[in-house]
């Protein structure tokens, strides 16, 4: 498979990945400053433009984060 360039990160501690777009949604894992992450940018805006659906590198999952806790790397 094509490699991709993972550059997007976690930027606070304790950054809650949620299981839907919602901040009343169950957590189920929480992030840590630094951490990568992939952005599924084929589900960005189809939950309104303050959540980013993500891959947690670390461990694979795959899951809903505010984006204000996302450093986008352009």
């Amino acid at each position: 498979g094509s490699e991709m360039c993972i550059r997007d990160r976690i930027i606070n501690n304790g950054v809650r990945l949620r299981k839907s777009p919602s901040t009343s949604a169950t957590i189920l894992e929480l992030m840590y400053d630094g951490e990568l992450i992939w952005i599924d940018w084929s589900a960005y805006g189809s939950a309104g433009l303050n959540w980013h659906r993500v891959q947690r590198i670390k461990t694979g999952t795959y899951g809903w984060v505010s984006k204000s806790y996302v450093y986008h790397w352009d």
